[in-house]
C-alpha cells in the first residue's frame, strides 16, 4: 500500500534520520525525539511561540488590566454578606465573556501552532532541512482540515463520555444512599465503575485522537477518515501506546508544574516583597510562568508524538522499507544524471 506524506521543499540531509532505522522501544522513542528537540531546539521555541506567545500575551495582560483575574480569584469575597449582587453577577459574567472569548482564540492558535510543530518534527525525523517559515506554510494548508477533525473529536468522543459519565454519576448517587453491608459493595462497585470510565476515556480519546495532527497534516487525512485511521494505528497495541503516552503526559505535566510552582514561589514570595511588588502581580506572574514554560514543552511534546507516529507505522506497515527504497531509488536517480 502506496503511503501518502507531504514534505517541504528543503534539501534532504543524512544528519540523523530515524526512520531509517526501524522500529523503536517506547524508551527509544522518547529518547530520539528528545535529540531532534535539543537538535532543533531555537526553531522548534520560535514555532511554538509565533502564534501563541502574542495570544498569551494579549490573555495574561487584559485579564489583569481588565480585573478579570482578581475577580475570578478564589480568595476574593463578593461582599460582606457572602450574596452576589446583581453588579457583581454581571461582572462575573462579564469575565466568563471574556474567557470564552480568549479560549476561542487560544484553541485557534493551538491548532495552528500543532500543525506547523508537527509539520517541522516530521520532516526533522526524516533529517529534512525545514524552516520555520516551511512549516507554517504546510500548517496553514492543513489548519481546515485539523481543526475540524478536532470539532469532530470533541463531539463524537466527547458526546459518547458525557453520556457514560452522566450514567456513572447516576449510578455514584444511588450508591451513596445504600446503607450497611450492601452500602460497602455498591461503594466498591461505584468506585470500579469510576475508574472504568476513566480508562475508558483515555483509550478512547488514544483510539481516536493521538495522532490526529500527524494524520492531517503528514497524511492529509481529515475528519471520521483520520479518526478512522488513528485507531488502525493504535490498534494493535492499544494498552502498549495508552501506557507509553500516559507516561509522557504525566512526565511533561510533572516538569511544568515544578517549574511553574518552583519559581513562582521564589518570585512571589521573595522577590517581590524584598522589592515591594504586591501581591495583586502574583496571579500574573503564575499566569505567565504557565505560559512560558508551555512554549518550552509543546514542542517537544508535539516532537515526542510525532516519532511514537512513525513508529507506529514502522512496526505496522513497514514504513522503514517505504523508507530504505524512496532513499534508494533517489540515490539511483542522482548518480543516472
Amino acid at each position: 500500500m502506496m503511503l501518502r506524506a507531504t514534505r517541504s521543499d528543503g534539501k534532504a540531509t543524512e544528519a540523523y534520520a530515524p526512520a531509517a532505522h526501524g522500529p523503536l522501544t517506547a524508551t527509544d522513542v522518547f529518547d530520539t525525539a528528545f535529540h531532534l528537540y535539543r537538535r532543533h531546539f531555537v526553531r522548534l521555541v520560535v514555532i511554538s511561540a509565533l502564534v501563541m506567545g502574542p495570544v498569551n500575551v494579549v490573555t495574561i495582560a487584559g485579564a489583569h488590566v481588565l480585573g478579570v483575574d482578581a475577580l475570578l480569584s478564589p480568595s476574593m469575597e463578593p461582599n460582606g454578606s457572602g450574596e452576589v449582587t446583581p453588579s457583581e453577577l454581571s461582572m462575573l459574567l462579564g469575565a466568563l465573556a471574556y474567557y470564552l472569548v480568549t479560549g476561542l482564540a487560544t484553541s485557534l492558535g493551538y491548532v495552528l501552532q500543532m500543525a506547523a510543530l508537527v509539520a517541522f518534527a516530521s520532516d526533522a525525523y526524516h533529517g529534512i532541512a525545514c524552516t520555520v517559515r516551511n512549516a507554517y506554510q504546510r500548517a496553514a494548508g492543513a489548519y481546515g482540515r485539523l481543526l475540524g477533525t478536532y470539532l469532530l473529536l470533541i463531539a463524537f468522543v466527547g458526546g459518547a463520555y458525557m453520556v457514560v459519565g452522566m450514567g456513572a454519576m447516576m449510578f455514584v448517587a444511588a450508591a451513596a444512599g445504600v446503607s450497611g453491608g450492601a452500602g460497602v459493595v455498591v461503594g466498591i462497585a461505584a468506585v470500579l465503575v469510576v475508574a472504568v470510565v476513566v480508562v475508558a476515556l483515555l483509550v478512547g480519546l488514544v483510539g481516536c485522537g493521538a495522532f490526529l495532527a500527524q494524520i492531517a497534516v503528514v497524511e492529509g487525512v481529515a475528519y471520521f477518515d483520520a479518526i478512522r485511521r488513528n485507531w488502525m494505528l493504535v490498534r494493535t497495541q492499544p494498552w502498549r501506546v495508552l501506557g507509553g503516552l500516559v507516561f509522557l503526559w504525566v512526565l511533561i505535566g510533572v516538569f511544568q508544574s515544578a517549574f511553574t510552582l518552583s519559581l513562582g514561589a521564589v518570585i512571589t514570595e521573595i522577590l517581590y516583597p524584598m522589592v515591594g511588588i504586591g501581591a495583586g502581580a502574583s496571579t500574573v506572574t503564575l499566569n505567565a510562568l504557565g505560559a512560558v514554560s508551555n512554549l518550552f514543552v509543546q514542542p517537544y511534546l508535539v516532537v515526542a508524538l510525532t516519532a511514537y507516529y512513525y513508529n507506529l507505522r514502522l512496526k505496522n506497515e513497514a514504513l522503514d522499507i517505504l523508507w530504505q527504497l524512496s532513499r534508494t531509488v533517489s540515490g539511483s536517480a542522482r548518480s543516472a544524471a
